[in-house]
């Protein structure tokens, strides 16, 4: 989430390693490739692949199979003004599924809201927790508002006390979205 200036021609570097990693998939997993659509492409990552995959699909929103995003959000500084960055006005639709065990409204589904936008309700799931040394809990919510104003389906998981790793509900939820795709 912090700046990202420093990071200089990264992404030139990112997208040669990324061609190289989609050489040695199977080619299920390259069904955007092959003429699958991206609708058949679920994007998942931890940290900065979080980062990276919120930040990606933001910027080429689409219908995508689904994303899920673990302890990672859009990328900028805080207070960063992400509605005018992405262009979508007044994000406020995506509803928190809560706290884990403090949900305000345990087992709430994703809004339906979500299909309004270019995301066409893609399933989004944003799962970090609420002392996350690297992702603010802001961030997550904050990136979540984007996605759903974009036109995803997105599910925000906030987790107390959890360090930055990956519990066992996000593997359970990821396993989910991916045997969904098509």
């Amino acid at each position: 989430y912090r700046e990202a200036e420093h990071l200089g021609d990264v992404h030139v570097e990112a997208a040669a390693v990324v061609g190289r990693v989609a050489g040695h998939l199977p080619s299920r997993h390259l069904a955007v490739f092959y003429g699958g659509g991206p609708e058949s492409v679920g994007l998942v990552g931890f940290s900065q692949g979080a980062c990276l995959s919120t930040e990606f699909v933001a910027r080429h929103p689409r219908r995508y199979g689904g994303v899920a995003a673990l302890s990672g959000g859009l990328v900028g500084p805080l207070g960063a003004d992400f509605e005018a960055r992405f262009n979508v006005g007044n994000a406020g639709n995506t509803r928190s599924a809560g706290k884990v065990g403090k949900a305000k409204n345990p087992g709430e589904a994703s809004p339906p809201s979500g299909s309004r936008g270019p995301l066409s309700g893609t399933p989004i799931f944003l799962g970090c927790s609420d002392v996350d040394p690297h992702i603010p809990e802001e961030r997550v919510h904050e990136s979540g508002r984007v996605l759903d104003a974009l036109g995803g389906r997105v599910t925000v998981r906030i987790y107390p006390g959890m360090a930055h790793t990956v519990n066992d509900d996000e593997i359970g939820r990821v396993r989910a979205l991916l045997q969904g795709l098509s």
